[in-house]
This record gives structure tokens, sequence and C-alpha cells, in this order.
């Protein structure tokens, strides 16, 4: 799949996300949600939410996303030059039910094509799509709704505990002949990941997972075999406090920030990135320009 446009709290540009990625820049904000923790002790939830969308509801704000996608120009232009044979759409559900319906999708769709291609809409068949495949994704988590099954634990409360971030975006893909990037998804423990990408201190390293203690302390055993007495200590960079933590979004804005960190990038120059994970468990994908 190869990329085409994004929208997270950075904006919709690559050289602003890398940026902020780069230098770290704070986007969570306490939000109107307060969370009972600690027994008695109650903090608001932090959230990186979209200015645009404040006022709107799920539903709604996954639509207004969705339509933002459309109109980037990348997208307008695959559109224009008749190149989507078919558009398959990654959003979240409540309950086991779609949130936004066939109908709704249909709708959206209309204003966009003259001839409606076909289309579908599933969270995890997405790895044999054929070619000519517009993907649209888009996640918002910023909403009361979005929290029903989340353990407050996990969640990011002011001055709380390390947790995740809720968030909202969206990215578009278009699966053509020819790949930009290539990606290598590796298996196993995360002292065997590291083994099999040969990953050394001098590698670029993004997690983009939940953050916690409990993650903080796996990370640093299983990097403990990389250093030698010279070396610094591996400086991973973070999307959490950037763009927060994007629910069924977040694997394909890995892809988003990895296009980000490959194409715009600081000096020295990046041969590749290893977009560290662990949702649900351990998982390293390297990423590198395609030959």
């Amino acid at each position: 799949m190869n990329y085409l446009a994004h929208i997270n709290s950075t904006g919709s540009c690559l050289s602003a996300l890398s940026t902020a990625i780069e230098t770290n820049l704070y986007f969570a904000k306490p939000s109107n949600f307060e969370l009972r923790f600690d027994g008695s002790l109650t903090a608001p939830l932090m959230q990186i939410t979209l200015t645009p969308l404040e006022q709107l509801d799920r539903v709604s704000r996954l639509l207004t996303l969705l339509e933002a996608l459309l109109n980037q120009d990348a997208v307008r232009e695959i559109i224009k030059n008749e190149q989507v044979q078919h558009i398959h759409f990654v959003l979240p559900q409540q309950n086991s039910q779609h949130i936004l319906s066939d109908l709704e999708l249909k709708s959206l769709l209309s204003a966009h094509f003259d001839a409606m291609p076909t289309f579908s809409q599933q969270q995890n068949s997405h790895d044999n799509l054929p070619l000519g495949t517009l993907l649209l994704v888009a996640d918002s988590l910023v909403t009361a709704e979005s929290f029903v099954g989340c353990q407050i634990q996990d969640l990011q409360l002011l001055n709380g505990p390390l947790g995740y971030t809720p968030a909202e975006g969206a990215c578009a893909f278009f699966n053509g002949p020819h790949k930009t990037l290539t990606r290598i998804e590796l298996k196993g423990s995360l002292s065997e990941q590291l083994q099999a990408a040969k990953a050394s201190v001098n590698d670029s390293y993004i997690f983009t997972g939940q953050p916690s203690d409990r993650w903080v302390t796996q990370w640093f055993a299983a990097t403990q075999p990389l250093y030698t007495a010279k070396d610094h200590l591996i400086e991973s960079l973070q999307s959490d406090t950037v763009i927060g933590f994007l629910g069924v979004c977040q694997p394909w804005m890995d892809n988003v920030i990895a296009q980000a960190m490959l194409s715009v990038p600081f000096s020295p120059i990046r041969e590749r990135v290893l977009i560290v994970s662990n949702t649900p468990t351990a998982n390293i994908s390297i990423y590198a320009r395609s030959k």
C-alpha cells in the first residue's frame, strides 16, 4: 500500500509530522471527562482532539475525517485519473457492529465518484486487497462512547501514571503496482525481534504503542544486549504525546510515520526506521525505501 494522505494533530503534511515527532511536541490536553483512579481520586483524562471536530459526535467525526481525506489532493488525483477499482474502509466498531453503515458510506462516496465503485468495510481483512484499491482508515477515541470497555488504568490522566492518550485521525493509501516503502514485520519475543532486525544503538526507533511503566521496563531489559561500554542510551522517539493513540487507525498511521521519517528526514539521512509497538503484544516493523 502506498501512502496518499493523512490527518492528525500535526495537520496533513509529512514534514510537519516528522518535525513534531523529532522535537516531541506535546498536543495532549485535559478533557472534560473526570475518571476515578487509585480508590477515591479523580482526574481529567488527557486527549488529543482536532479542533474542527470538537462539537461533533463519533459518527459525525468519522464522516468528517473521511470527507477530508477524499478532498486531499493526492486522493483526488487518484480518483480523477480513474485508477480506483475498489474502496476498502477500516473503521471502528461498537458492540461488534459497524459504527458507519453502508448507506452512510455510499452517500459519502457519491459526491466524489461519477460511477460508484465497489466498497467494503472490515477491520482485519486487508492483507490481500486487489490492485487499484483505495484504502481509507479513520478512528476517533475522544467521545464518551469510545471509552466503553477501556481499562481506566491504561489511560493517561492528568498527573497520573504513564498511560496512552486517546486521539483521532485518518489516513489514505492506494494499492498500486509499485511500492514506495518496504515493510518487514518481525515475530517472536522482543529480544528475538531485535536480534532478527540486527538492531543497534544507531538505529532510528519510534515507539507508537501504549506507554506504561511496565513497557519501559520491558524495553530497557530487551535492549541491554545492544550496548557496549561506550554507547549512548538509545533515544526512542515517541508518537503518543504528539498524535496520541488512534485505535484501528494506529497500525496504518505507523506507516505514515515511517513515510514521514524516511521521506523528509533530518540529518543524517535514515536508511531505515524501526517502528516499535506493544498493541496487543511487543512488535517491531522495519521500514525502508523501496529499491
